[in-house]
């Protein structure tokens, strides 16, 4: 939570996410406003023009869940790439820095790694490892 580049993969993630909502709500506001153009005017028109305007709002409604089905697939597909570049990345500036310390474990303590019960505060090197993949991120950004 601490890397520089997961904050922005996780900003511009959230941001997808609240575009992708916008847009679904626009056209949710389309609907109910042409449906309530149907209500309020209905008893006025021809039973061809509201047999006409219950099928273009069927036709709407069909192609928003569509719409909202392909923008949350490619949100999940997007999001998964992005956060195991994250990974990728922690994972190969761990090796690097393994090179370099020794150590004979580097242990994670998060959901999708190695959960601790038990650690040392002395060998917590968190704020190096942070420090280090901040400083490589700069550098290549």
């Amino acid at each position: 939570s601490q890397f520089n580049y997961y904050k922005e993969v996780s900003n511009s993630i959230q941001a997808k996410a609240q575009q992708n909502n916008n847009e679904l709500n626009q056209l949710k506001e389309v609907f109910a406003a042409k449906y309530q153009e149907l209500q309020k005017n209905g008893q006025r028109m021809t039973e061809a023009e509201v047999n006409a305007r219950q099928q273009e709002l069927q036709q709407m409604d069909k192609t928003f869940k569509s719409k909202e089905q392909m923008m949350n697939n490619e949100m999940q597909d997007e999001s998964m790439k992005k956060l195991q570049d994250v990974k990728k990345k922690i994972t190969d500036y761990l090796a690097e820095y393994n090179k370099a310390k020794g150590y004979a474990f580097i242990l994670g303590n998060n959901s999708d790694m190695l959960s601790m019960y038990y650690k040392d505060t002395a060998y917590d090197i968190t704020a190096d490892l942070v420090k280090g993949l901040n400083e490589l991120y700069k550098a290549k950004k």
